[in-house]
């Protein structure tokens, strides 16, 4: 027999990606971009999508409406990265319980983009509402914006 029945390559099989880097630390630092083919890399595209999403933006998140009364101390979600970049924005509407000490409880999302509903579940731990109704159920909307800013033409 002359030649293989199939080729066999001779490439150094690719590294595989830093666990120890999130997915965008791997994107920046361009462990992805043998993995596709093409003249534009993803490591090029996300520097892309990640500084017109700093420029174009200035995303906010804001507590809409909390019935029947609002929290003591209402701290923000982050905006997620993702869906920043995803230009999701939206409402996430949650109801949650509060016990003895006015700390925010079992948490209930209604309704909601998963990845902003994601955020918020993040953050109720730091909400603190009064506490002269314990085991109040207390139903919150959660506002995401991006705030398009549009480019003045020179």
């Amino acid at each position: 027999m002359d030649k293989p029945a199939f080729a066999v390559s001779t490439d150094k099989p690719k590294p595989p990606p830093d666990l120890t880097l999130s997915t965008s630390e791997n994107l920046l630092a361009g462990t992805y971009d043998a993995l596709f083919s093409g003249s534009e890399k993803p490591s090029d595209l996300y520097r892309a999508a990640t500084a017109t999403t700093t420029n174009n933006f200035s995303p906010t998140v804001t507590l809409k409406s909390s019935v029947p009364f609002a929290p003591d101390l209402f701290v923000a979600p982050e905006y997620p990265a993702l869906a920043k970049l995803a230009r999701v924005e939206g409402n996430v509407s949650l109801q949650i319980e509060v016990d003895e000490d006015g700390k925010a409880i079992n948490p209930v999302i209604i309704a909601g983009h998963p990845m902003l509903s994601a955020a918020a579940l993040k953050a109720f731990d730091g909400w603190r509402f009064p506490n002269h109704q314990p085991h109040q159920d207390i139903r919150l909307v959660v506002e995401f914006a991006l705030n398009w800013r549009r480019r003045v033409k020179p």
